[in-house]
């Protein structure tokens, strides 16, 4: 099993004070968080005093608020890809009831100097009728991909798997 770290605190702990120590592990969430310079951020890791339980402690509340943070991000995004996917079906609603107007009663365009409108002709299109019937030179072969979930599974059933193995490796849960 893994090795626990004991949680005392040193003599160099209580030497730094809580305002630096605050302001390493901020400087850690702010600095290069949106930038590609990895080396620094990693010599500001090393930087930040304590004893290693403690800093891993404090890194792993760094690491839960830029999940949180992430996590902010990509509701964001969300919300945003709605709510411009209900602008986009908008537009073309608004586009359709245009050209059935215009092809109603005969207009080809209608000029302001607000905005022109004109009724043209989109780029041929095909719709396909029965794709059984479509000749092979109009298919796109494509590559094969491999099943690895498959392969695991087999792999842990007992199968073997030529050309493939379980590999087991370690990484960081933080709760």
């Amino acid at each position: 099993m893994g090795h626990q770290a004991k949680t005392n605190y040193s003599e160099e702990d209580e030497m730094v004070s809580l305002y630096e120590l605050g302001k390493q592990y901020h400087d850690l969430i702010t600095e290069y968080s949106d930038g590609e310079d990895f080396d620094a951020w990693n010599e500001l890791l090393d930087e930040i005093t304590g004893t290693i339980d403690v800093k891993i402690t404090n890194i792993a509340l760094v690491v839960k608020q830029l999940v949180a943070e992430e996590n902010a991000v990509a509701d964001e995004i969300k919300r945003l890809q709605t709510k411009k996917s209900a602008r986009a079906a908008k537009i073309q609603r608004l586009k359709d009831y245009m050209l059935d107007g215009m092809l109603a009663a005969g207009l080809d365009k209608t000029t302001d100097v607000r905005a022109e409108v004109r009724v043209q002709d989109n780029p041929p299109s095909v719709t396909v009728l029965d794709e059984q019937a479509i000749p092979a030179d109009y298919w796109i072969a494509q590559d094969p991909k491999l099943d690895k979930r498959g392969i695991i599974d087999a792999l842990k059933a007992g199968s073997e798997v030529s050309g493939a193995a379980i590999k087991q490796t370690k990484g960081i849960r933080i709760r």
